[in-house]
Formats: C-alpha cells, structure tokens, sequence
C-alpha cells in the first residue's frame, strides 16, 4: 500500500476535509475492488472515511481515493494518519500519512481600552486613548493566501448604576478610524472592518501573528466621541472582536 507523494503530507484549514491518494498493490490482478477494503486511524484511534473510491480496471496496482472529513480534523496541529488495505484475509503493511491542520484564533488580546476624563462643554468632543499601544493579535496558522477580516461591534456606554444617581447611557459612541483618517461609529448592528490580511502559510502549521493595532496613532483606531447631550458620569462599554475567514 503507498500513499501519493502530494498527499502523503497535507496542510487543510480548520473546517475542511483532508482527499487521500494513493494505489493499493495487489497479487492477484483479478481481485474486484469490492473485495478490497480499507482501514484508517487517526492519531491511533479509527477515523471516518468518506468518499472511498478504489478502481476497479484488472491492473495489479489500483489507484484510491478517500476523504477524511472535517469533523475528524477539529485540532490545530499535526495528524497521523495510518491506512491499512485487506483483501482475501490478507492485510497490507499500514501507509502513513501526516495532515497538518491550521486555524485562524485571536492571540493575545488587551481587555481593558481607557480614555482619559475631561470637562463637558455643551460641544461635541472626540478623546483619544489614553495609551496608543494595544495588542489586538490574529494568530493565524491556515494554509497560504488564506483571508481573514476583523470587525469590532460595540454596546452604548453606560453609567454603574450602583455608583452613580441613576443610570445614564452616553450621549456619543466609540468610533474607528483608519490610517486614511476615514471614521466609522461602532454599534451593536453595524459590524467595522478593522483590519484585514492573509495567511502566510508554511507547511508545518507555524502560527503568524498579526497585531490588528499596530499601526494605531493617537488619533486613529478606536477612539471615544462626546456629543453635546452628554451627561456628567463615569461611563463603561463593552467591544466584541469578530474575527472570520470570508468578509461579511
């Protein structure tokens, strides 16, 4: 039993079935692809096969192929996958194969985002963050050319009840802007496109990682807008990350 060399090693997305080719050498060239069949593991356990197909044209070497699913191919990282052809009572030596699987997840993400107290003044006022630096990370070990779109939705900002006379909601919005100084106003149902970029896709599932906020200034990426109706407070919100592999 052999296993085609392009598909002995092969590097599958999260979410994507892994296709295994090979030929199955057989001693009696007459044996009908019925009679042949196919056992496969996957890290030492009996995966799933889908999609076997064994020809069926008199040859003593008969190409396969077959599809491992993937619900069987749910982790990151390397998978050994070991097939053993039997026919007539007879097993043949296992083919090994190696299918490494990449993922798209957020790497190290800061959880708190601040801005700095100031007076109202009756005007609408935008305020900077206090720290231009903060990590956003896209860990990214999919397989090459592979896109992924970050977008940020955000909560009205509100006042602590438990502190404050009543509870407020802000008068204004975390807004985004870019390095070409457009603006966009975060809502909880208009999602805005951060930041974008592909996969670098080496062959052994090495992680890149990606800091969506590393071009951020002090007067680009997230920031807060005060608008004229905003009442004395100390306000919180919340941001939602949403990271995908196809733009919205």
């Amino acid at each position: 039993m052999n296993i085609d060399s392009e598909t002995s090693t092969l590097n599958v997305n999260k979410g994507d079935d892994a296709t295994v080719k090979g030929t199955i050498d057989l001693a009696d060239a007459t044996t009908k692809a019925s009679d042949i069949s196919l056992a496969a593991t996957l890290d030492g356990s009996d995966a799933d096969i889908k999609n076997l197909t064994i020809a069926d044209d008199g040859t003593a070497s008969r190409a396969f192929s077959f599809t491992v699913p993937a619900s069987e191919l749910t982790t990151a990282g390397n998978h050994d996958l070991s097939l053993t052809a039997s026919t007539g009572g007879t097993d043949s030596d296992p083919a090994t194969a190696t299918i490494t699987v990449g993922d798209l997840t957020f790497g190290d993400v800061d959880t708190t985002m601040t801005f700095p107290t100031t007076f109202l003044t009756g005007s609408s006022q935008t305020l900077n963050r206090d720290s231009t630096a903060f990590n956003l990370d896209v860990a990214d070990s999919r397989t090459a050319n592979s896109p992924w779109y970050l977008y940020a939705t955000a909560q009205p900002m509100t006042t602590d009840s438990a502190t404050d006379t009543g509870q407020y909601t802000l008068d204004g919005a975390l807004i985004y802007t870019d390095a070409d100084n457009n603006t966009s106003t975060l809502s909880s149902t208009n999602p805005v496109l951060i930041d974008s970029g592909t996969a670098s896709g080496s062959s052994d599932g090495t992680v890149t990682t990606t800091n969506a906020a590393n071009d951020w200034q002090s007067d680009t990426g997230i920031r807060l807008r005060v608008n004229s109706g905003a009442v004395v407070g100390s306000y919180t919100g919340e941001i939602d990350w949403d990271l995908v592999n196809a733009p919205k």
